[in-house]
């Protein structure tokens, strides 16, 4: 009997009649200010428009129910309104939630989503995803009118979703080019994190050559216990409540230093303010900016990102320390950028992300050189340093045929001398032993004083 039951239970299976459940549920609650708001004199119905008077005081709704049944892992928040080209709206907002509609958690203000092409704000507006527990029963919203004048708008709405729980997830190594210095870290392509297919990738993808690689962060939740989900959720946000064709960017990472695909390499994003043309959008999961304190984006997110840039670097032949003009945003640019400076006002990748920046310039550089030279520190001009082809050691040149008595010194940052000599012809230095990691070679003569900076990798 029972073999008989398993027979008709794989059976079941194989025709999909036990398939998994979708991955995503959705409601929508759109605010009803006759019922959902407690009565305010501040509000007033002007025909079909709602028109919130000047005031210093803040609007509080009733108690509403999140409209969700049995979400999992957690639920995300995205508030959206019609009303005039007025983003900055959205940040008279703020939403907070309660599992008892008692105990509240603290209120977590609404931001504009500045991935937004300029182009699309014209009257509908939708503030950042917010994520929460997937144990809240209700939420609260709180407006905040101006005081210097009234806001009106058509409508507010708050969209609710739930990404699923992921199911068994699988990392792909990439085939790895023997010539490349940087090989693509290991992948959760589309079908590892969406394995149920319901994340299509965009239909009719627009190409672009990429000549700058921007770092963003997702400003969302820095702890999760199922990071694929998180990633649908933010394809499904991108997707289903902005109306775009795809994820806005073209990879994303988690604290545990995963990376996931997003938009295929090379295909255009929609992640830097409306100027993707020539961008690549790289996110890495988690708030480096609001967070109080501060958090850091993991040692495990940084490698990963800057072993991604440098694959990408040597693939585009893109110089990661270099600055160049972005036809798209009309801006110079380093060629590893923040999104902040797109100059549209964001602070992604948030502050602790950000001045990160110039480091994994300089180590992605590494990467791409195994003895990498830097623009010297000082130098007044009669020497120059260069690797040699073998790369094990690096060379101390006279720039001119005046060769007067130098002395050099190798540095560690900790200002330990290493190794030092007396030279007046060029020279090359043995670096073969030296460890991996950042010193200085120092030149000292009667009238000169030269500083290098070195990274062997």
């Amino acid at each position: 009997m029972k073999a008989t039951f398993l027979f008709f239970c794989a059976l079941f299976y194989s025709f999909g009649l036990f398939a998994q459940a979708p991955y995503f549920t959705d409601a929508i609650t759109k605010i009803d200010f006759s019922t959902d708001f407690q009565q305010n004199p501040q509000v007033v119905k002007k025909t079909s428009r709602i028109v919130l008077s000047p005031s210093t005081h803040p609007l509080l709704s009733q108690k509403l129910a999140i409209p969700l049944q049995n979400p999992e892992p957690f639920i995300t928040a995205a508030l959206q309104y019609d009303g005039p080209s007025d983003e900055q709206l959205l940040e008279q907002f703020a939403i907070r939630f309660s599992k008892d509609g008692l105990n509240w958690a603290n209120w977590i203000p609404i931001y504009e989503d500045m991935h937004i092409p300029d182009e699309s704000r014209q009257s509908n507006f939708t503030g950042q995803l917010i994520f929460a527990q997937a144990t809240n029963k209700y939420f609260q919203l709180a407006i905040y009118p101006k005081a210097n004048k009234s806001i009106e708008f058509d409508f507010i709405q708050v969209v609710f979703s739930a990404p699923g729980k992921s199911q068994k997830i699988t990392t792909t190594t990439p085939s790895v080019n023997t010539r490349s210095v940087c090989p693509i870290p290991s992948v959760q392509y589309r079908g590892d994190w969406c394995s149920l297919g319901e994340c299509p990738y965009g239909s009719n993808p627009a190409y672009t050559t990429v000549t700058h690689l921007i770092v963003h962060h997702s400003a969302g939740e820095n702890v999760s216990a199922d990071w694929a989900a998180v990633v649908r959720s933010i394809w499904h946000y991108h997707v289903d409540t902005h109306g775009w064709n795809d994820i806005g960017y073209n990879w994303l990472i988690d604290p545990n230093g995963v990376l996931y695909e997003g938009r295929p390499d090379n295909v255009r994003g929609a992640h830097f303010s409306g100027h993707n043309t020539g961008t690549l959008g790289v996110c890495v999961l988690g708030n480096f900016h609001d967070a109080n304190p501060k958090i850091s984006p993991s040692p495990a997110a940084i490698e990963t990102l800057e072993r991604l840039l440098c694959w990408k670097s040597e693939k585009e032949n893109i110089n990661p320390l270099a600055t160049k003009y972005h036809a798209s945003s009309g801006l110079h640019l380093k060629t590893i950028a923040g999104h902040r400076d797109s100059g549209s006002g964001t602070a992604c990748p948030g502050d602790s992300l950000y001045i990160q920046l110039p480091d994994i310039r300089i180590f992605v550089d590494s990467l791409l050189h195994p003895v990498s030279i830097f623009s010297p520190i000082k130098n007044s001009g009669l020497i120059t340093i260069s690797p040699t082809l073998a790369q094990n050691n690096i060379q101390l040149r006279y720039t001119s045929p005046y060769h007067p008595n130098l002395h050099y010194q190798i540095i560690y940052p900790s200002g330990k001398i290493v190794q030092q000599a007396d030279f007046q012809e060029d020279t090359a230095i043995n670096i073969t032993n030296f460890p991996k990691g950042m010193f200085f070679i120092k030149v000292i003569g009667k009238e000169t004083l030269d500083i290098f900076r070195i990274i062997k990798n």
